[in-house]
């Protein structure tokens, strides 16, 4: 391919604030079939792309789940396109931070408990 994947999109998973969802749209000049995409992730956009985690995916997929993330945390995501010939260019890098937190309605139940040292008391 002599173009990038486009569109590369990063949105959250409801509930899931570990995990990620990742779609693009082909590249405009995939020079004959995509045979797959390789999706690159890290935390630091100025490392060697060498030393990015590395996906593979098929060729048929517009998307993929990205699991297992750091919380309130700053990604940066590439992707690049490859047909029988090769590896295409590497789209642009698109930033994602993660969820705060794993459960946010949690912190609403912790109210009017009584601390269990001071139950002796009463």
């Amino acid at each position: 391919p002599s173009s990038a994947p486009k569109d590369l999109t990063v949105i959250s998973r409801e509930g899931r604030p570990r995990a990620v969802l990742i779609s693009w749209q082909p590249p405009m000049e995939a020079n004959g079939r995509i045979t797959g995409y390789i999706l690159y992730y890290t935390l630091d956009k100025n490392m060697l792309i060498d030393d990015w985690v590395m996906e593979a995916i098929s060729g048929d997929r517009l998307t993929h789940q990205v699991v297992d993330l750091n919380l309130d945390t700053v990604y940066y995501f590439r992707i690049q396109a490859k047909n029988a010939k090769g590896v295409g260019p590497l789209s642009e890098p698109v930033q994602f931070r993660t969820a705060k937190v794993e459960l946010p309605d949690k912190m609403a139940n912790d109210q009017g408990t009584i601390h269990p040292h001071l139950k002796e008391f009463y």
